[in-house]
């Protein structure tokens, strides 16, 4: 919320900036930066997954690199990886796939642009995020609806020893809330 102004649209950087030098003076300005650019990408991305979904599988989606010179060399391997919007690769490689990632994916039809092996596009996504030790980049942020995974860099450090966290047990529908830690809530 703090993102957007009083009407509802998105502010620019600058005025994001200085709200937040209110809080804290001493804020990182390159994390920041980072952070409100991923912040706005994982809220466009999923408003686009919102637009795919609706068309479910009549189109493949494809992904794209904003095509400059600044494009990372383990982005460029994925660009023009093209599946059907059910295939499992987009559950972990849609973008963002990094601080300040411009990548994109599009509609495209299935007719003009032939579907990359599924091993093969796991095979490029795994490379392409291999340096998020974290797990912060390797999700859908259309599909759970946030701009972060649950656990991820900025959830409390305990989660980090966490079986739940990890995968390895699963939150039953319903747990009492005080057997919630405060990340799970």
């Amino acid at each position: 919320l703090s993102m957007l102004t009083e009407k509802g649209d998105i502010k620019p950087f600058g005025e994001f900036l200085t709200d937040v030098k209110q809080i804290n003076a001493q804020y990182n300005h390159n994390y920041l930066y980072a952070e409100y650019n991923h912040a706005l990408g994982a809220a466009q991305m999923a408003a686009k997954w919102y637009d795919f979904e609706q068309d479910g599988d009549r189109y493949n989606l494809q992904y794209r690199t904003a095509g400059d010179g600044k494009v990372r060399p383990e982005h460029a391997a994925l660009n023009g990886v093209t599946l059907p919007p059910s295939d499992a690769f987009w559950e972990e490689y849609y973008p963002p796939n990094g601080w300040n990632c411009r990548c994109t994916v599009v509609q495209v039809r299935k007719s003009k642009y032939p579907a990359t092996p599924h091993d093969e596009a796991m095979a490029l996504g795994e490379e392409a995020l291999q340096r998020d030790t974290k797990g912060i980049f390797h999700f859908n942020p259309g599909k759970q609806n946030k701009t972060v995974p649950d656990y991820n860099p900025y959830t409390i450090r305990r989660c980090r020893d966490c079986d739940i966290a990890k995968g390895k047990i699963k939150l039953a529908r319903f747990v009492p809330e005080n057997e919630l830690c405060s990340a799970c809530k």
